[in-house]
C-alpha cells in the first residue's frame, strides 16, 4: 500500500513539474511577443514624431525652427531614422520600421549616437540638426 502511495505521490508530482514547465515556456514566450510589439510601437513614434516635425517645418515655412527630442534607445540600442519621399524608416539592431510621411522632399537623416535632441529648421529647405 505505501508503494502504491509513493508512486501516485511521484506520478502527481512528475504531472505537475510537467504542466508547470508546458505553463513556464508559454508565458516567456507571450512575453517576449509583448517586448516586440512595445519596441516597434516606440520605433513608430519615433518616425511619426520625426515625420511631423519635418511636416511642421515644411508647412510654417522659411524662419521656421523647433527643439524636438527622442528616446535614446530602443531595444537597448542606438537607432537611425530617415525620413524623405514620403516615407519614415527607424534601423534598430536587425529591425526596420517603416510608417508613412507627407513630407516629398530630399532624404534627412538623423542617428541618436549624435544626440536625442534635435532641431528642426527651415531655412528655404528642412534639416535636422543635433543640438
Amino acid at each position: 500500500m505505501k508503494a502504491q502511495s509513493s508512486i501516485e505521490f511521484l506520478s502527481l508530482v512528475s504531472m505537475s513539474a510537467l504542466l508547470l514547465a508546458a505553463l513556464h515556456g508559454f508565458v516567456s514566450a507571450k512575453q517576449a511577443q509583448l517586448v516586440q510589439t512595445e519596441e516597434t510601437r516606440t520605433a513608430e513614434q519615433v518616425a511619426e514624431k520625426t515625420s511631423f516635425q519635418v511636416e511642421m517645418a515644411l508647412i510654417q515655412g522659411k524662419g521656421y525652427s523647433r527643439v524636438f527630442n527622442v528616446p535614446k534607445e530602443i531595444s537597448g540600442s542606438e537607432y537611425k531614422v530617415k525620413t524623405g519621399e514620403g516615407e519614415s524608416f527607424v534601423s534598430y539592431e536587425d529591425e526596420n520600421v517603416f510608417t508613412a510621411s507627407r513630407y516629398q522632399g530630399e532624404w534627412i537623416n538623423i542617428s541618436t549616437s549624435d544626440s536625442t535632441v534635435f532641431k528642426v529648421v527651415n531655412n528655404g529647405s528642412v534639416h535636422i540638426i543635433p543640438q
